[in-house]
């Protein structure tokens, strides 16, 4: 009887702790790329007495970094929804409010970088070597594919969008992929400091949560697939005469 009487008790407590225990690594994990950020430049002190345009290109990075970052919450939460809402009942508001704060990162990465070059400069993609232009490409290709993402996501509600909509949310997939792919090969951030164990930490996470997505959807099929062959075969033996 004793033991019975501490399981009400266990659940609540187990639950309070899985919070505690992710809101901690969630926090320590939006803090890195600030902190190594800043770090690496020795503080706040590497902005002082420059121009607004060179101010624009040392900061642009730092808006980069947490773009991925969110980008990848969004790959989590979306991967993980069902696990994180029984700890975390409300994700859904939170998985859409992260969305569009990764947006907006995304986007004042680029606006900052071509505020500093100038359009032309941008546009012409001068400011990186030949072999580097790929990348730039990808990184706008994953911004367009954001747009329409986070577009379709507050639009959602609308009638030609209500079942195609999460199809076109798994394009958020591909936009990981090339901003991982951009930053890593031009974010002089990642290279050769401790954000690029952070930023493998994301591509793996990332990837067993996509597998795991994978998985689900394949049990949730077998077990439709089940019923409905269940279902099919009742009216089939209802009508077998009862063995004599």
């Amino acid at each position: 009887m004793e033991s019975t009487s501490l399981q009400p008790a266990s659940a609540p407590a187990g639950k309070f702790l899985s919070r505690f225990l992710i809101i901690t690594v969630t926090i320590c994990i939006l803090i890195s790329p600030g902190y190594i950020f800043f770090s690496e430049r020795g503080g706040i002190g590497f902005i002082e007495g420059v121009t607004v345009k060179q101010l624009l290109h040392l900061i642009f990075p730092f808006f980069g970094l947490y773009a991925f970052t969110l980008v990848w919450g969004q790959i989590i939460i979306g991967t993980c929804k069902p696990l994180i809402k029984k700890i975390f009942p409300g994700i859904g508001r939170f998985h859409r409010l992260e969305g569009i704060f990764a947006f907006i990162f995304a986007l004042i990465h680029p606006v900052l970088l071509i505020g500093s070059l100038g359009a032309v400069t941008y546009l012409k993609y001068e400011f990186v070597g030949p072999n580097k232009k790929i990348f730039v490409l990808l990184g706008v290709t994953a911004l367009l594919l954001l747009i329409v993402t986070v577009t379709t996501a507050l639009l959602m509600r609308l009638p030609w969008l209500q079942k195609r909509w999460k199809k076109l949310h798994y394009a958020n997939y591909a936009v990981f992929i090339l901003v991982f792919i951009h930053s890593w090969n031009l974010g002089t951030d990642i290279q050769g400091s401790p954000l690029q164990y952070l930023w493998m930490f994301f591509a793996v996470s990332a990837g067993l949560g996509t597998l795991y997505r994978i998985w689900r959807a394949i049990v949730k099929r077998r077990t439709a697939m089940s019923a409905q062959s269940a279902t099919a075969s009742e009216p089939t033996n209802s009508l077998n005469p009862p063995n004599s």
